[in-house]
């Protein structure tokens, strides 16, 4: 097993305060926090999100950052500036499954807990 190496978080990025946004809940704006995606798009989660499009959502050059588990798709970009291990870290699995690397760093974290209220879709 991978060995995990904690970052120092910024101010307000704890995960007793991702917690908090996520009790709150993401909706409200423009784009949705949680989702990051607009209005119109996040009234239809579930969506159905190809390979392609799970690919392209990199994170890189503004594109969103999206990583498949279990067969569930979720924006991992909301999450980036509380991940513990850092952005850096976490961009590992942006535009893929990420199901085998989260496994291997911290296998008794509950993936859907953590980051349920993030999902965009479904791998189709």
């Amino acid at each position: 097993r991978a060995a995990s190496r904690k970052v120092q978080l910024p101010p307000g990025r704890s995960p007793l305060d991702w917690a908090a946004l996520v009790r709150r809940g993401g909706g409200g704006g423009a784009v949705d926090a949680l989702t990051g995606l607009p209005g119109e798009l996040a009234a239809r989660v579930p969506l159905r999100v190809s390979p392609a499009q799970l690919r392209a959502a990199n994170g890189r050059r503004g594109a969103p950052a999206w990583s498949a588990y279990r067969g569930v798709v979720y924006n991992v970009g909301a999450y980036a500036e509380f991940h513990p291990g850092g952005v850096a870290e976490l961009m590992r699995a942006a535009g893929r499954d990420g199901g085998r690397l989260f496994e291997e760093v911290h296998p008794w974290v509950r993936w859907e807990g953590l980051l349920g209220r993030c999902a965009v879709g479904r791998l189709v």
